[in-house]
């Protein structure tokens, strides 16, 4: 846990910037459940016209589901509007994770004398893990939802996992609790766990009457994400239509220019584990590893992947939740190997590291900014710039700054109590009352500076 921690607290000294996409809205609307923990807003004033179908720009926002951000008004409320505040709660989710991730391979291996080192062996590979460690300080996109989509998703599955073996009913009202999470932390997809393993136990044919308790859980999960749907039809019913036309899309069309062809996951399998995950695949269907096992750690990953292919919007982050089953799968095949041979072993182990964690990928981007095609970050020393500019300018709570670059207003909005919007966007497209105090931004190329209109 205090590994995950610090190592992601160091990643995070070195990216001294809210990003683009998406983290820079997602610490905005936290900021404004402050005001009001029930009313997601961008803009926490209307001053001109938006269109709702707009998430970069309108007022009430739905385009996220609602947990996640209440962890983070939660920090901001106790630390400040800061960029630390803003990803504390991914950091803190991420100690747990890891801490799910191992107690769930300790006990889908408990047979196996090993069991303690393949657990010990996927929580380093997680400390370590560049998708998600990089997903945590928002360098790589949808950022702080998925961070906390999969530490419900991994305490679902591990809780799951738990009532196949032993049914309880503290078991259902855990499963309930984190799919429930899950769910209002980013999609219906945190209901896999649940249906998974409900499925096997149901048609295991060792006890049907198992139904009862996995209904219940079920229903425990949907309950406070359809509360919150139905509260969200009631008071926003036209943004909440939009975004739920948008979701739908999402599985027919490419949205937002995040189309790819249908094997773009396998290319995205192996820039995130390299070839460790597909020798370890094929070293665990030819051992004499139990079913559950196998079909835990490939059967269902597989299918994910396959029902995830086929949805016309594909994201990377799309497969983070799969790493609870991909890396426990890895550290499995080091421990394999080393069994059988001690060289092959430690080489495995050390592709393994070199792949999951990309070592020199990592160091070329904080030393840099550059990391090929794995993070996408335009003018970096500017967006520094910009966001010390925005901690240091002074201005009035009901200011107006016009003229911010690219998607800059956000963040002069996160910072600073006021109204911001980028250039194109003038005063006479603005309903605003007389006196109130306006302000331009222009850049030099080296510093922001900031001039009052009179």
């Amino acid at each position: 846990m205090l590994g995950t921690v610090i190592y992601r607290i160091v990643l995070h000294t070195y990216e001294p910037f809210l990003h683009d996409w998406d983290e820079k809205f997602h610490a905005l609307v936290a900021k404004s459940l402050l005001q009001d923990p029930f009313h997601p807003r961008l803009y926490t004033e209307v001053l001109r016209p938006y269109g709702l179908a707009d998430w970069t720009a309108n007022e009430t926002w739905l385009h996220k589901p609602i947990l996640f951000l209440w962890l983070i008004a939660l920090s901001l409320k106790c630390f400040g509007a800061s960029l630390f505040a803003a990803r504390l709660p991914s950091i803190l989710l991420s100690a747990g994770t890891v801490v799910i991730l191992s107690r769930f391979h300790l006990r889908l291996f408990e047979t196996i004398e090993e069991k303690r080192t393949i657990a010990l062996g996927a929580g380093l590979l997680f400390v370590c893990f560049f998708q998600q460690s990089f997903t945590v300080i928002g360098a790589l996109s949808t950022d702080h939802n998925d961070v906390a989509f999969l530490f419900f998703f991994a305490t679902a599955w591990y809780f799951s996992h738990k009532m196949y073996l032993e049914p309880s009913g503290k078991w259902v009202v855990a499963i309930g609790l984190s799919t429930a999470a899950a769910i209002l932390c980013k999609s219906v997809l945190g209901l896999i766990p649940l249906t998974v393993y409900g499925a096997i136990s149901l048609t295991s044919g060792v006890a049907l009457r198992q139904w009862k308790p996995w209904s219940l859980a079920l229903l425990t999960g949907l309950s406070a994400p359809v509360i919150w749907a139905m509260y969200c039809w009631i008071r926003f019913p036209a943004e909440f239509a939009a975004e739920n036309l948008a979701i739908l899309h999402h599985t027919s069309r490419s949205i937002e220019g995040h189309g790819a062809p249908w094997h773009f996951y396998i290319t995205v399998l192996w820039d995130q584990y390299g070839p460790a995950l597909w020798v370890a695949i094929v070293l665990l269907l030819m051992s004499d590893q139990s079913r559950t096992i196998k079909h835990t750690l490939v059967t269902a990953p597989t299918v994910y992947v396959l029902v995830m292919s086929c949805f016309g919007t594909k994201m990377d982050n799309y497969l983070l939740p799969m790493c609870m089953a991909f890396l426990g799968l890895i550290s499995w095949a080091c421990i394999h190997l080393w069994k059988h041979n001690r060289w092959g072993g430690i080489l495995f182990i050390l592709i393994s590291m070199w792949f999951v964690w990309k070592p020199d990928i990592t160091l070329r981007y904080l030393s840099t900014g550059r990391s090929g095609h794995f993070i996408h970050v335009h003018d970096r020393e500017q967006k520094i710039a910009w966001t010390q500019a925005m901690n240091d300018i002074k201005i009035e709570p009901d200011a107006i700054i016009l003229g911010c670059q690219d998607w800059e207003y956000i963040d002069a909005m996160f910072f600073n109590e006021c109204a911001a919007y980028p250039r194109g966007v003038s005063l006479n497209d603005l309903e605003i009352d007389q006196g109130r105090p306006i302000y331009t931004m222009t850049y030099d190329g080296q510093r922001y500076s900031i001039e009052r209109v009179d």
